[in-house]
């Protein structure tokens, strides 16, 4: 299951850093006006002590230089005394030139430096004070304008250069701090056309590129300042923060970047960022960029000790501090990662810190007086920014809002009381209390955020959906509104692009709502589903083929932004209340995750019979899945468990895995691995999931343990599915690590599977030839 609240990587909505120790975007985000190239202003230079070349100059050799173009254009700046400037010597005029722009009277400094150039037209400070004054007007495209006219009579001319960039500088900070991006590009682009070698102009564009999507651009603009400036670290950092933006979660795929492409593109970044500060090993940019490299790779301890190095240099930077918090959380370090925590509260009164102090207690201690506060505080404090949301405990009676019970629990309590271990219950407790399931009718609401929250009036109940995350993206009122006219499903979750929950948390509903409203024995028949990011979401349609659903309507792609929110005349919404208390802030923090017990058999009824009915085979009766996992809480050496389970098993025994999947696993493929299945066993992780498919109704589940042990729903999937849930507490890691398999782990595990086997006269799946003293007792280790 995902866990929320800590900052990933991601590209920002706004130019400018946002106010806030969590956004998951901030961390990377640049502003132009970090990365300007330090140019010097052009100042009013020249002097007569030189004795520039007097020289009478024709009309074509001056820069608009008619003697009545200028009258005029002087007349417009409210210069009445042309005549009295044309009757100065030349050596007087550019002193003078230089005195009036000195006191300010920029107008007349301009039309003297002017009739100067005109007089001595191959003296460059001529022309480039004259620009310099309409700088100081403000009259910058007439400036600019004069700098490039002067550039064509001296080619190369530095002095001009400069000049020139720094307007188209101060331009385009201008422009992207209005989000014209494009003109600032354009002005960056003239500016590397003038000065290739300046490696932060390359810098520059890389942003700018960044901003309009370009990815590719932009990294090849931060590649060439690395180039150009190999030993400094301003075009390592962008380059790393780019790529990590990349490889972000939630971006690669929507960025057309496989598994194999994100693999190298994160290895560049760890490159580039190792670079940067190998480079600077103080600066606290490259610190941060290469500690959250090290975070992404699961590799806490160097995270710390970078983000730790990068917060020295910025001690109340909220993004730096955020991150080491999350990585001390990880690292299993939970005070000072609550400390820090606290502290980034206490900056920035965010409501996104709120939330994450809460999360990142919850893991700790599921009934956490700290984590149901941040959460509440956090959705509160959000809320009330917007000045046009109030969170509620229960929907107002003014509203129309009705609640409809389809299932009550067939027990009050589901499950054991303590976990069972080889040696005897563990001291983890796996009982849960059922919840109903229930279909709620919103009258005139409107859906917030990607989240795809409810609100009426502006009011938002929490267990609707937002008791263990914040609404971090609600766009409140002034955005174009889609009116949905026809009654409406929500199949909307904050991350429904996890696979437990999609499986869990949609699928179910997406069931109970064909059961109930849609299906050919449903109630209201002419509803629309509302299904987050369609456009992307291959299991629903997977599984609407899968299970032969003929959808009444075309469904609504829910894709919320900053411009656009979503209204219905009528939302029905399939959900599961624990009523033993009606008060969200006393609920336990993990339980929002946990659907009624019925909506999962209903799920695993559904499934298993429409597998069967189409005559797909299964893997062979009596197998012992394992099921493999990558990334956080993978298991280092698995080939010494596995290796044993082989000998032990034989062909009973197989590996679960989608790593090496060229596509992904369609529903029927999932399936077909645990339609059979007798033991079900692995790492806590999301294809645990699969049992809710196991057609076997004495299947057991065997799960490695956590430290601490707080979410728990693998186990009320058991719970709720009648299958025996043992817990192997001899192999276990801290919730965000890595299991680490040693010999001694893999034979108490190997251990488990035969004393399960042996329970239910499985032992004819052992392996013939296999001596089970081969799996030597505990003592013998």
């Amino acid at each position: 299951m995902g866990q929320r609240g800590e900052v990933a990587c991601s590209t920002p909505r706004k130019p400018s850093l946002p106010a806030r120790g969590t956004s998951r975007t901030a961390w990377w985000c640049t502003l132009l006006l970090s990365l300007l190239v330090v140019l010097s202003v052009p100042v009013l230079s020249g002097t007569t002590s030189a004795g520039p070349d007097e020289r009478d100059s024709s009309a074509t050799m001056a820069l608009l230089s008619t003697p009545a173009l200028q009258t005029k254009e002087a007349r417009s700046l409210g210069i009445d005394t042309i005549d009295e400037i044309r009757a100065l010597d030349t050596r007087n005029l550019f002193e003078q030139a230089s005195l009036a722009c000195q006191q300010g009277q920029n107008a007349k400094g301009y039309v003297m430096f002017r009739l100067f150039s005109e007089r001595v037209p191959n003296f460059v400070e001529g022309y480039t004070n004259a620009a310099v004054a309409l700088e100081r007007m403000s009259r910058n495209e007439q400036a600019k304008t004069l700098y490039r006219e002067t550039l064509k009579r001296f080619p190369g001319n530095e002095k001009v250069i400069l000049s020139l960039v720094n307007v188209l500088q101060h331009e385009a900070v201008k422009a992207f701090s209005d989000q014209n991006f494009r003109r600032a590009l354009a002005n960056y682009n003239e500016i590397v056309s003038l000065k290739p070698d300046l490696p932060d102009a390359h810098v520059n564009v890389g942003a700018i590129q960044e901003r309009l999507g370009k990815l590719p651009e932009a990294k090849k603009a931060y590649k060439k300042a690395i180039k150009l400036a190999p030993k400094t670290v301003g075009g390592y950092n962008a380059l790393c923060r780019l790529l990590m933006y990349m490889v972000g979660s939630h971006n690669y795929r929507a960025l057309g970047i496989d598994h194999v492409q994100r693999k190298e593109l994160f290895e560049e970044a760890k490159l580039a960022c190792s670079t940067a500060v190998a480079i600077s090993p103080d600066d606290p940019t490259a610190n941060m960029n290469l500690g959250l490299v090290f975070k992404e790779s699961l590799e806490f301890d160097s995270a710390v000790m970078h983000l730790t190095r990068a917060l020295r240099g910025q001690p109340d930077d909220p993004v730096i501090l955020t991150n080491l918090a999350a990585a001390l959380s990880r690292q299993g370090n939970v005070p000072a990662a609550l400390e820090h925590q606290q502290r980034v509260v206490e900056l920035t009164k965010s409501p996104g810190a709120m939330n994450t102090l809460g999360t990142m207690a919850a893991p700790y201690d599921r009934h956490s007086q700290m984590g149901k506060d941040g959460h509440w505080q956090g959705m509160e404090q959000h809320l009330k920014a917007l000045g046009d949301f109030r969170l509620c405990k229960s929907w107002p009676e003014s509203h129309h809002v009705t609640i409809d019970v389809l299932y009550e629990p067939a027990t009050e309590m589901l499950g054991w009381e303590y976990a069972r271990a080889l040696n005897g219950p563990t001291d983890v407790p796996v009982h849960f209390r059922d919840k109903q399931t229930v279909l709620v009718t919103l009258e005139e609401c409107h859906l917030e955020g990607a989240a795809g929250i409810p609100s009426i009036n502006g009011d938002v109940v929490a267990w609707l959906g937002a008791t263990t995350e914040i609404v971090r993206d609600f766009t409140g009122a002034g955005q174009r509104t889609v009116f949905v006219e026809e009654p409406a499903v929500a199949l909307v979750h904050q991350v429904g692009h996890n696979y437990y929950h999609w499986t869990v948390e949609l699928l179910t509903r997406l069931i109970i709502s064909y059961d109930h409203l849609w299906g050919p024995n449903g109630s209201n028949q002419d509803v629309r589903l509302v299904v987050a990011a369609l456009d992307q979401h291959e299991w629903f349609r997977d599984a609407v083929e899968f299970f032969e659903f003929e959808l009444p309507n075309a469904p609504i792609d829910y894709s919320p932004n900053t411009e656009t929110r979503y209204a219905f005349a009528q939302l029905l919404w399939i959900d599961w209340l624990q009523l033993d208390t009606e008060d969200p802030e006393q609920n336990d923090l993990w339980s929002g995750y946990l659907p009624s017990a019925h909506a999962v058999r209903r799920l695993n009824a559904v499934a298993t019979a429409q597998y069967a009915k189409r005559g797909l085979p299964g893997m062979p009766t009596g197998r012992v899945v394992y099921v493999h996992r990558s990334g956080v809480r993978q298991v280092n050496n698995q080939d010494l468990l596995t290796d044993l389970l082989s000998r032990m098993l034989g062909d009973n025994f197989v590996v679960f895995s989608t790593e090496h999947s060229d596509t992904p696993l369609g529903l029927q493929q999932q399936i077909s691995h645990f339609y059979n299945a007798s033991i079900i066993m692995g790492p806590h992780g999301a294809g645990l999931t699969n049992m809710v498919f196991c057609g076997n109704q004495e299947a057991a589940v065997v799960e490695f343990g956590m430290e601490p042990v707080s979410n728990r729903c693998f186990a009320f999937l058991a719970a709720a599915l009648g299958l025996d849930y043992w817990l192997v507490p001899e192999v276990s890691c801290f919730y965000h690590r890595k299991y680490d398999m040693t010999e001694s782990k893999a034979h108490a595990v190997a251990r488990y599977i035969l004393a399960i086997l042996d329970e239910k006269d499985l032992g004819h799946l052992v392996a013939d030839g296999f001596d089970r003293a081969d799996v030597l007792p505990r003592d013998e280790l």
